[in-house]
């Protein structure tokens, strides 16, 4: 009887391995399967987490199909949404205009937009698309965009029309709404004219800033020290004789029209000086008290008239108090010597 009994016992753990070892391959293979599915929707939960990222450097969510056919309808359908939302309608309003205010017609604006697509299994093989746009202003120089959507507004590829000049202000990207048809967003052009002979330059000027005179001139594209020569501008600057690395200091500087004066302007283009309001100085001082207190200015710009009125130009300046135990006085100019206010290039 217990023979039997013990062989009974013996009989059912064999049973039991054989299943086991039968069913591995297929147990191994499941938890391979559930393994990849895990990796894949977690991998997919990050780049939907990183919307940031998706908006500005990829549009495209690619993944094996295999492994997307797997993954739950809704959080699918989900993604899917959320990166189409990105794709803003385009509603955007233009005007260009030239140097006094005249509307510009037959101007070819050419812009792209990129449209964002989602590969799913539903739409297995699209791709994002960049969507090019041409168009024309019409008599009042006006043109606008509509009917077609993108992630992050637009770029703008060109615009252009002969014996004309872009600003070099104007603006390459605009947002998915811009403007309206009573406020449209302004953009610049110069008509071109008679190209006046013009000297050129630009100079890093040394500079020490114990508010002593330096003459600069134009012309000969020199520098001297004092006020008993001739030039174009007398520039000052001024600041603590030690000043310490990251720390604030008082500073400032005057710039000085020579027999004329300067005018600071904004002007997206500077091919024409005005005819009246320039003054003897510019000055300028930056305390430790200011809260937008800073180490330097640059981009300034400025019209000249000098020598009795028998020069006027433009000029750009950035000036630097503190370098290299002096300071800096970088300029770039362009002048008409000939009294003539023309300044196109």
């Amino acid at each position: 009887m217990k023979k039997s009994y013990f062989l009974l016992i013996i009989l059912i753990m064999i049973a039991i391995i054989a299943v086991f070892f039968l069913r591995k391959p297929q147990i191994i293979q499941n938890a391979k399967n559930l393994a990849e599915t895990n990796a894949a929707f977690t991998s997919s939960s990050k780049v939907f987490s990183t919307n940031t990222a998706l908006a500005t450097t990829s549009s495209v969510i690619i993944a094996p199909k295999s492994n997307l056919i797997q993954y739950d309808r809704e959080k699918t359908n989900a993604i899917q949404q959320y990166m189409e939302s990105l794709n803003k309608p385009i509603d955007f309003f233009g005007q260009i205009i030239d140097q006094d205010g005249n509307p510009v017609s037959g101007v070819k604006v050419k812009v792209k937009i990129r449209h964002i697509k989602v590969i799913v299994p539903a739409a297995w093989g699209d791709e994002d698309q960049i969507i090019p746009i041409e168009k024309e202003t019409d008599l009042g120089g006006r043109f606008e965009i509509h009917d077609v959507a993108g992630v992050n507004g637009f770029d703008v590829e060109s615009i252009q029309k002969a014996g004309y000049q872009l600003s070099p202000k104007a603006a390459n990207h605009f947002s998915s709404s811009s403007g309206s048809l009573e406020n449209p967003v302004i953009i610049k052009m110069w008509k071109m004219g008679e190209k006046a002979q013009l000297i050129n330059g630009n100079k890093f000027w040394g500079i020490i800033p114990d508010y002593r005179t330096y003459t600069m001139d134009f012309l000969t594209q020199t520098k001297s020290d004092g006020n008993n020569v001739s030039g174009d501008i007398r520039v000052r600057i001024i600041r603590p004789a030690q000043v310490k690395p990251r720390e604030r200091f008082d500073w400032s500087f005057e710039i000085e029209g020579i027999q004329g004066g300067i005018i600071q302007t904004q002007d997206d283009f500077m091919y024409q000086a005005p005819e009246a309001g320039y003054q003897p100085k510019y000055e300028f001082s930056m305390s430790t008290n200011n809260p937008n207190w800073k180490r330097e200015m640059d981009g300034m710009q400025f019209y000249l008239q000098s020598r009795n009125g028998n020069v006027c130009g433009r000029f750009a300046v950035d000036v630097i108090p503190d370098y290299n135990e002096q300071s800096v006085f970088n300029v770039t100019f362009s002048v008409n010597p000939n009294g003539s206010r023309n300044l196109q290039p």
